[in-house]
């Protein structure tokens, strides 16, 4: 039954359509190799300017999607609606999604971001990680503990 459910029925095959928009993409990747690399130094940009204030970002190595841990479930959400308050769309990524105690807000990072965009993000995180009382606050090492285990 279990192989059954809508949650857990898999398939190998991808739709015809879907096989051509990948295909699509890759062929936009050949075509044009500086959406890559430009991704790739906004995405480094976006690491560095979060470790320079200190935000814990586990493991991450600054491909384009880099989470910024969170000491627990509350503070990730308001994290989150802090972030949208200053138009910043980041969603929390909560326990079923990540493992248990170690919720994050994750920044997907594009090629079209500008750095004064990487910047703001970065700015506005650490502004609200600034305004929790500092008991509450994530810590970088702990955050990179659990995210290892």
């Amino acid at each position: 039954m279990r192989f059954t459910l809508p949650g857990f029925v898999y398939s190998v095959g991808l739709p015809p359509v879907i096989a051509a928009a990948a295909r699509a993409a890759l062929d936009v990747i050949v075509a044009e190799p500086q959406r890559t690399a430009t991704l790739q130094m906004n995405a480094r940009r976006f690491l560095e300017r979060a470790h320079a204030a200190r935000l814990p970002t586990g493991p991450a190595m600054g491909y384009g999607v880099i989470p910024v841990l969170f000491p627990d479930l509350t503070s990730t959400i308001e994290g989150s609606a802090f972030l949208l308050k200053q138009g910043i769309y980041a969603p929390p990524i909560v326990q079923v999604g990540v493992p248990k105690g170690i919720p994050r807000i994750r920044f997907f990072i594009s090629a079209r971001h500008t750095f004064e965009e990487i910047d703001r993000a970065v700015a506005a995180l650490a502004e609200f990680v600034a305004s929790m009382p500092a008991d509450a606050q994530p810590d970088a090492a702990l955050a990179l503990n659990a995210a290892q285990a």
